[in-house]
């Protein structure tokens, strides 16, 4: 009976020791999210000494083993921590990744603290035993290394700087933590959510337009005209009255427009260049459209009549006009 009492003694101490090596921390600042059913302290990787690769002794103590590491680690092709766990770690914890471990990486975003944090109790941050180096990176940045972290940071909980504008537009912060106290590494891994950035980690562009700008089609002001119009004084001739009834020719006042042309835009105030847009300014017309405006006396074969205000008959003139005296200049 004695002997079956001592023996499940042995048993429960040795869980507890067991329990106690498996759980070392996690990363408090940033903030990170685990599922209910795991122990969110314990290490989600190991890598055998013997199968890294580097040379030297790691069987020594936490501190010797530490300096060792790094004596071979300088010499390795491995240019970080982040490196050489994402490459040589095996995974021991169930449902973790080399990553990030245990934690949910798609947990509610978090800001970036004053300085990072480390837990494992009230009393603990790092093991003091579990001396190593630990690394922080914000995406594809590194923005911390310390090469023996249990040594260096020894508050409860330990508190480390970072290059918080390394940070910037960054979506998540992952830290890996490589305990060596054993010829057995441990690789603990923990990753945190951050605000203002994205899921994708995609370069943000920032072609938004503000209200101050200017838009890409530019606006046109129309600017008014004011078209004068042009006053004609008809001039009388002495010419030979002939057999025509028309008064309206093609000897016109405002201009020399041809007389077989509807194109008639000499005299157009509102500027229209449209065939047949004449006669606004029309004495009297002709039987053609090829605007005889202000035309008042001659035709091609009139050129001899004289004039006088007897011989002008309007009987014939279809259309409006404005009934008055042309009378002949005189001659000095």
């Amino acid at each position: 009976m004695t002997s079956k009492i001592y023996n499940t003694a042995l048993l429960g101490t040795a869980a507890l020791l067991f329990s106690g090596v498996q759980a070392h921390g996690y990363l408090g600042q940033p903030a990170v999210t685990f599922s209910n059913d795991v122990d969110k302290t314990q290490f989600v990787a190991t890598i055998e000494s013997s199968a890294s690769g580097f040379s030297g002794s790691f069987s020594g103590s936490p501190a010797a083993n530490t300096e060792a590491f790094w004596a071979a680690f300088n010499s390795s092709k491995y240019s970080s921590i982040k490196d050489f766990v994402t490459d040589m770690g095996q995974i021991v914890a169930n449902g973790a990744t080399i990553e990030c471990g245990l934690t949910d990486p798609n947990e509610t975003p978090q800001p970036l603290p004053a300085e990072l944090e480390w837990t494992h109790s009230d009393t603990e941050g790092f093991t003091s035993s579990h001396e190593g180096p630990c690394e922080a990176w914000c995406d594809d940045t590194q923005v911390f290394q310390d090469t023996d972290c249990a040594a260096h940071f020894t508050t409860a909980p330990a508190k480390m700087p970072y290059d918080k504008a390394g940070c910037s537009g960054s979506s998540r912060l992952t830290f890996y933590w490589l305990a060596l106290h054993s010829s057995t590494w441990q690789v603990y891994a923990n990753c945190a959510a951050l605000e203002g950035g994205s899921s994708s980690n995609s370069p943000s562009q920032n072609n938004s337009t503000t209200s101050g700008s200017q838009s890409d089609t530019p606006t046109v002001t129309p600017t008014a005209t004011t078209a004068t119009p042009m006053t004609a004084t008809p001039t009388a001739t002495s010419a030979t009255p002939g057999t025509g009834s028309s008064v309206a020719g093609s000897d016109q006042v405002g201009g020399d427009a041809d007389t077989n042309d509807e194109d008639c835009g000499s005299l157009d105030v509102a500027g229209s260049e449209d065939d047949e847009d004449c006669g606004s300014l029309d004495v009297a017309g002709s039987e053609e459209e090829d605007c005889g405006s202000l035309d008042v006396a001659g035709g091609e074969g009139d050129e001899g009549a004289a004039v006088s205000e007897s011989s002008l008959n309007f009987d014939d003139i279809g259309g409006s006009y404005i009934s008055g005296k042309v009378q002949p200049q005189g001659t000095s």
